[in-house]
C-alpha cells in the first residue's frame, strides 16, 4: 500500500506561491491584452492574450493566457491532496512520519494507483464519508424489523456496497470507528440473528425461539463475514482505532471484555477470512497478547449463539458472556494464526522471533523462539479447527525458504523442519483435517528439493546441510507427512505444482550451460518421473485395499500428472533462434518461486479435461511428450526431426498412418506406408507445429494430458520410421521409464507412520 507524504506547512506555502505566480503573470497578460486592443491587434496576438477559461486536469499550456488558469489548476489539485492528507491524519487513518509529514493513501497497483485528484478523493475523504454512511445504514437495517435502513437500502444491499470498498484502509477504519471496536465485533452476531429464521409450525414464535427451532442462512452469513473480514484487514493498515493505542490492543481488549467473551468467536471469524491480508505488526502483537488468554479447549462445533452462563469448573454456570457466533471457534490463537497464513512475514516474525545464522549457514534459534514453540506445541488447540490456523501460519513461513535474504531463508527452513516434526510427532494421523493436509502440503511443495531426494532414493539423514532440511528431519518424518496428506486432492495438486516448478527451474538453470545439455535434460525428466512414481505409490500405499480409496488415488495421480507437467512447461514461452530451438507454451496459471497457498484443484483444472484415472504408461507418455517440447526449446533435436513435425507423414497423398481395419476396437493396428516414399506429397504439419517469422515453433498445449500427449508420441513414432532417427527422444523415453520404476519402489518402501 502506498502512502504519499507531504509537509503541511511547506505545501500550503507552495500552493500560495503557485497562485501568486499565476496572478502576477495574468496581470502582465491583461496589460498586454489592453494595449493590444487599443492598437487594433496589429501584432495579431489576441488569441494568446485574451483571458482563458479554467483548465481541466490533463490539459497543457498552449498560449500566454493559459498560464494563470494552469497555475490555478495545479494549486487546486495540490490542495485536494493536502486536504485529504490533513483529513486522514485528523481521523487517525494515517499518522505523521518521523519528519512530521502527513500522508494520503493510494493502492499499490492497477488503474486506481495513479495519483489523480479523483483517485485521491476516492480512496481517502470520499471513502471515509461513504464508510460512515454505509456503517450507519447497516446499523439501522439490523435494528429495523424489516431490515431496511432510513435510506431505503436493505442489509444485503448495504453489504454489497461495502464489498466494493472492503480493501480500502480509510473505508475500513471509518466503518469500525463509526461502530466503535466493540460494536463492530458484535456485528457478526447481529448478522447471525438477521439471517436466522424461526419456524412457528406447530407452535408460536416464542415457544420455537426458546426451543431452538431455527434456520440459519449459513451461506449469507459467511458472505457477510467475508466482506467484514476484508474491511477489518484493510483498517489495520491505518494508524489506530479511536480510543486505543493500536489495532491489536483494540481487538484483544474488546474480545476479552467480561460479559462479552463470545466476541472471541466473532474476531476469529473475521481473522480467518480467506485472502484477507492483515497488517504485519498487528498480527504479531495480537498473537503475543492472545498467548496469555485462557482457553477451555471447547470445540468450535459446540459454540452456542448465546453464552448464557460462562462455565466455571468449581462454581458452574454463573455469569452471562453474551452473544457468540454459533459453530465458530473461541480458541484465542485460532484466528490470528489463520490470518498469518496470508502474511508470511507476520508468520515468520511470530514463529521465529529471534535467533541467528550459524557458521554453517543454518538457523540457530534464540531463547524466545524455543519458548514460543514449546508453548505452541503443548497448548490445547481447538479440536475442530485450531490446528487449521497453526498449520496455515507454518505453511506461510515455508514460502520464505527461497528468500534472497539468507537469514530469512534459514529461519524459514528451520521453522519448516520444526513444523514437519510437529505434524508427524505431535498430531495423530486421525486428527488431520483436510485444511491441515492442504496447509502442510504447501510446506512440502516448498520443500521440492527434499521431495526429489527421497523420491530418487537418497536420504535426508546425516550431515546438516546449509539451506536444506537434511539433518533437520528424518526420512521417516518427512515421508510420513507426505503419506498423511496424499489422499487429499488439493494437497496432491499443491505438491505437484511445487515439484513442477522445481524441475522447471532446474532445467532452466542447468541445461543451457551444460557441456551435454541433452544428458542434463534427461536427468531432470528422470527425476520428475521418479517423483511421479513416488507420489503414485504413496497414494496407493495410503489407500490400501479399499477400492474406492484406490480409485480416488488414481484420480489424484491423474491430476498430479497434469499439474506437474503443465508447470514444468510453464516457463516455455519464447520463440528462440535456430531450426529446432523454437517452442511456445501458454501458462495455465501463474506460478511463483514458491507456492503461497494450497491449490484448489477443482477451480484450476475445471477446463483441463483431465481423465479420471491414468495408468503408469500414460504417466510416462505425458512426461515423454513434455520432454520433447523442452528438447525442441533448447535446440537439442535434429533438423530432420523438426522437418517431420512440419510434414506429418500420416497426411497428404500417400500417408502412412495407423488405421483400424474395421470397427472392432480390439483389432490390431497395421502400418500402411510406402517405404520408398516416407514423406508424402503435400503433407500437413502436426497440430502442435507452426511457424513464426519463418521459424519453426513447437507449441506446448495449455495442459499436457495423455490425450494431448498422444500427438507428440505419434511425432516420435513418425521420426523413428523416417530415414533419420532421434536419439534425444529415445534417450528421454528410456530414462523416464527408469525414473518412474525407481520412484514407485521408493514410495512402496517408505517408512511411514
Amino acid at each position: 500500500m502506498a502512502y504519499i507524504y507531504l509537509s503541511e506547512e511547506k505545501m500550503k506555502t507552495y500552493i500560495q506561491s503557485l497562485k501568486d505566480k499565476g496572478n502576477a503573470h495574468q496581470a502582465q497578460v491583461n496589460a498586454v491584452n489592453t494595449k493590444n486592443k487599443n492598437n487594433g491587434d496589429d501584432a495579431d496576438i489576441a488569441d494568446h492574450v485574451t483571458p482563458a477559461a479554467s483548465m481541466t486536469e490533463g490539459t497543457t499550456v498552449s498560449k500566454l493566457s493559459d498560464v494563470d488558469p494552469y497555475m490555478d489548476r495545479l494549486a487546486s489539485e495540490l490542495k485536494v491532496r493536502l486536504d485529504n492528507a490533513i483529513a486522514m491524519n485528523s481521523s487517525g487513518v494515517t499518522i505523521k512520519n518521523e519528519d512530521g509529514m502527513i500522508a494520503y493513501y493510494l493502492p499499490d497497483e492497477g488503474a486506481y494507483s495513479e495519483d489523480t485528484v479523483a483517485n485521491v478523493k476516492a480512496f481517502n475523504t470520499e471513502a471515509e464519508a461513504n464508510a460512515k454512511q454505509d456503517a450507519t445504514a447497516l446499523d439501522q437495517s439490523l435494528k429495523s424489523p424489516d431490515g431496511v435502513a432510513s435510506d431505503g437500502r436493505t442489509t444485503e444491499q448495504i453489504l454489497e456496497e461495502m464489498s466494493k470498498s472492503r480493501d480500502v484502509p480509510a473505508y475500513g477504519a471509518s466503518v469500525i470507528n463509526t461502530f466503535g471496536v466493540e460494536g463492530y465485533l458484535d456485528l457478526p452476531m447481529r448478522l447471525q440473528n438477521h439471517y436466522t429464521s424461526y419456524s412457528t409450525e406447530g407452535g408460536t414464535y416464542a415457544t420455537h425461539a426458546l426451543s431452538g427451532k431455527t434456520t440459519l442462512d449459513r451461506e449469507a452469513l459467511t458472505s457477510a463475514i467475508e466482506t467484514l473480514g476484508h474491511v477489518t484487514a484493510a483498517a489495520t493498515y491505518t494508524a489506530k482505532p479511536a480510543g486505543y493505542d493500536s489495532w491489536s490492543e483494540a481487538f484483544h481488549m474488546a474480545s476479552r471484555k467480561p460479559g462479552h467473551r463470545g466476541r472471541a468467536s466473532s474476531l476469529n471469524a473475521l481473522l480467518a477470512v480467506p485472502d484477507a491480508v492483515y497488517e504485519t505488526d498487528t498480527l504479531v502483537d495480537l498473537a503475543e497478547r492472545m498467548e496469555e488468554v485462557p482457553y477451555s479447549g471447547d470445540a468450535a462445533g459446540s459454540t452456542p449463539s448465546q453464552m448464557s452462563g460462562w462455565h466455571h469448573d468449581n462454581y458452574g454456570n454463573f455469569y452471562n458472556e453474551g452473544a457468540a457466533l454459533a459453530g465458530y471457534s473461541l480458541d484465542p490463537m485460532y484466528g490470528v494464526t489463520s490470518a498469518m497464513g496470508n502474511n508470511a512475514e507476520a508468520a515468520r516474525r511470530y514463529l521465529v522471533p529471534d535467533g541467528s545464522v550459524d557458521s554453517n549457514g543454518n538457523w540457530d534459534p534464540g531463547t524466545k523462539t524455543e519458548e514460543r514453540w514449546k508453548l505452541l506445541k503443548s497448548r490445547n488447540w481447538d479440536p475442530d479447527v485450531g490446528l487449521d490456523g497453526f498449520s496455515a501460519a507454518q505453511a506461510a513461513v515455508s514460502t520464505l525458504r527461497g528468500s534472497s535474504d539468507s537469514a530469512t531463508a534459514a529461519a524459514a527452513t528451520w521453522s519448516t523442519a520444526e513444523s514437519i516434526k510437529y505434524a508427524v510427532n505431535n498430531v495423530s494421523a486421525d486428527d488431520f483435517t483436510d485444511t491441515m493436509k492442504e496447509n502442510w502440503s504447501v510446506m512440502l511443495a516448498n520443500s521440492a528439493d527434499e521431495l526429489d531426494t527421497v523420491a530418487t532414493g537418497s536420504s535426508l539423514e546425516g550431515k546438516d546441510t546449509k539451506g536444506g532440511l537434511a539433518g533437520k528431519v528424518t526420512d521417516s518424518e518427512f515421508e510420513s507427512l507426505v503419506y498423511r496428506v496424499i489422499d487429499n486432492e488439493n494437497a496432491v495438486g499443491t505438491i505437484s505444482a511445487g515439484l513442477g516448478e522445481h524441475y522447471r527451474k532446474s532445467i532452466e538453470a542447468v541445461v543451457p550451460e551444460a557441456d551435454d545439455p541433452a544428458l542434463k535434460l534427461g536427468e531432470q525428466y528422470q527425476a520428475a518421473a521418479s517423483s511421479m512414481g513416488y507420489l503414485d505409490a504413496m497414494a496407493e500405499k495410503k489407500a490400501g485395499t479399499n477400492q474406492e480409496a484406490l480409485d480416488k488415488a488414481k484420480e489424484n495421480t491423474s491430476t498430479a500428472l497434469s499439474v506437474m507437467s503443465t508447470v514444468i512447461g510453464s516457463g516455455v514461452g519464447a520463440v528462440t533462434a535456430g531450426t529446432g530451438a523454437a517452442v511456445v507454451g501458454p501458462l495455465a496459471y501463474d506460478v511463483t518461486s514458491t507456492i503461497a497457498q494450497p491449490m484448489i484443484v477443482d477451480e484450476v483444472t475445471k477446463d483441463w479435461k483431465v481423465p479420471d484415472t491414468v495408468a503408469a504408461d500414460e504417466v510416462r507418455t505425458v512426461l515423454q511428450a513434455q520432454s520433447y517440447v523442452d528438447a525442441a526449446r533448447y535446440g537439442l533435436l535434429q533438423d530432420s526431426t523438426i522437418k517431420v513435425a512440419a510434414d506429418d507423414p500420416r497426411t497428404g497423398d500417400n500417408p502412412f498412418t495407423d488405421e483400424i481395419e474395421n470397427d472392432d476396437p480390439d483389432t490390431e493396428r497395421v502400418e500402411k506406408a510406402d517405404p520408398n516414399n516416407p514423406i508424402p506429397a503435400d503433407p500437413d504439419p502436426f497440430s502442435f507445429y507452426s511457424e513464426v517469422d519463418g521459424k519453426p515453433v513447437i507449441n506446448a498445449p495449455a495442459v499436457m494430458t495423455p490425450a494431448e500427449a498422444s500427438s507428440y508420441i505419434e511425432w516420435h513414432r513418425a521420426v523413428t520410421k523416417s530415414p533419420v532417427s532421434e536419439q534425444v527422444m529415445a534417450d528421454n523415453d528410456k530414462v523416464i521409464g527408469v525414473g518412474w520404476n525407481a520412484g514407485v519402489e521408493n514410495g512402496k518402501g517408505a517408512d511411514v507412520k
